[in-house]
């Protein structure tokens, strides 16, 4: 059994901004601070992780109760962003078409590990009619660091399908260096793809083991997931 592992944001849809949008208006109404992740790097971070940044940079302090509003009000932002029109706002090429195959795949379990909290990852995903593919899934709720979610999802998956799968047969696809890192922390096949913010000869640098400028054909992945 192989159990691939898809990043969102970046890699299997792209929101318009929907995202960052609703944090930044939660986050100005919880801290009174405008403009809050501007300078904060988001691509491949987790929520918490980007929740963090912005209150160190803005020299600022937080409780549980402070970041339990913040997540409210930005849950409900972004059900409300992702309806709106937007040109920047798409599902990735080949999705879901690559989806409905590997759903239909006997050998293969298919699952979220994403940074964002799962009720993010299930609003914007829902919004694009995909949800419904991932059969398991890690989630920032779970660990704020992302080479911590892998064991996470490994081990619910293996729970589910009731076998052992090894480190080699998981595969996480992502767009960004942290999710190649992520995968090599964890003995895992790394598969970038350069549909979000980094460059194929950018991701390259990081050594995946493959490396797409986009999955519109998505026939090399298939023949080798189905070949390793």
């Amino acid at each position: 059994m192989k159990l691939i592992l898809f990043d969102i944001d970046g890699t299997l849809v792209l929101t318009g901004g929907a995202g960052s949008r609703s944090m930044t208006k939660a986050f100005s109404t919880v801290f009174g601070v405008d403009n809050a992740f501007q300078e904060v790097a988001m691509p491949g971070m987790t929520d918490p992780l980007i929740f963090e940044k912005a209150i160190k940079l803005h020299g600022l302090t937080w409780t549980e109760v402070d970041l339990a509003r913040f997540k409210q009000l930005y849950f409900a932002n972004l059900e409300r962003e992702i309806v709106k029109p937007n040109p920047g706002k798409k599902v990735m090429p080949g999705m879901p078409a690559l989806l409905e195959l590997l759903d239909q795949e006997k050998t293969m379990v298919v699952g979220l590990l994403t940074g964002n909290w799962r009720q993010g990852a299930y609003i914007k995903l829902d919004h694009f009619g995909i949800w419904s593919y991932f059969r398991c899934g890690a989630f920032s709720d779970d660990h704020k660091l992302r080479k911590k979610l892998v064991t996470i999802a490994w081990r619910q998956c293996e729970q589910m399908i009731g076998q052992r799968i090894s480190a080699k047969d998981i595969w996480i696809i992502g767009d960004t260096p942290l999710d190649i890192a992520c995968a090599r922390d964890n003995g895992a096949v790394a598969v970038a793809v350069a549909t979000g913010t980094y460059s194929p000869s950018q991701l390259q640098a990081h050594k995946p083991d493959y490396c797409y400028d986009h999955l519109a054909d998505f026939s090399d992945l298939l023949c080798a997931l189905r070949n390793e």
